[in-house]
């Protein structure tokens, strides 16, 4: 009896620990691109009202989308062990505003290895969004997600 409490004690612990293991999309990662060719400029560099209106999309994408996926996998951003999840990508937007093809340049997850679960929850917004007029046909690098300065 005591053995099967330990046991039961065990895995109980166990399947807690676990992170929870997204469904993948593959309709996401399909948008995935070892290598977009056409030159790009980082977002900060778009002209005016192209910029304006990444800052908006991604202040919606922070609190709809990053915030609760980090919940969601029980990502913690805290200096003591896990400072950064960090996602740089080239993002091509064709002219009718959709999403064409992106590439992961960087993504950190506090150290650990990314699961194609957690890209896809983070990229499928925008492979959902119609981007704004002024995005229409760019090419660009986006740095997303939260960085802490410790």
């Amino acid at each position: 009896m005591k053995y099967k409490l330990l046991a039961l004690i065990f895995f109980t612990t166990i399947i807690i620990a676990c992170k929870p293991q997204a469904e993948v999309s593959d309709e996401v990662i399909a948008f995935r691109v070892d290598k977009i060719e056409e030159q790009s400029v980082k977002a900060w560099e778009l002209d005016d009202n192209a910029y304006d209106d990444w800052q908006r999309i991604e202040d919606d994408w922070k609190v709809n989308v990053l915030n609760p996926t980090l919940e969601k996998y029980k990502i913690k951003v805290n200096c003591s062990d896990c400072p950064r999840v960090a996602l740089r990508v080239i993002m091509k937007i064709g002219e009718d505003g959709k999403l064409v093809a992106y590439e992961i340049v960087n993504f950190n997850v506090c150290g650990d290895k990314v699961t194609k679960g957690l890209e896809s929850d983070l990229m499928g917004y925008f492979t959902e969004l119609t981007f704004d007029e002024s995005l229409n046909g760019k090419v660009f690098e986006a740095y997303l997600g939260k960085i802490l300065k410790c």
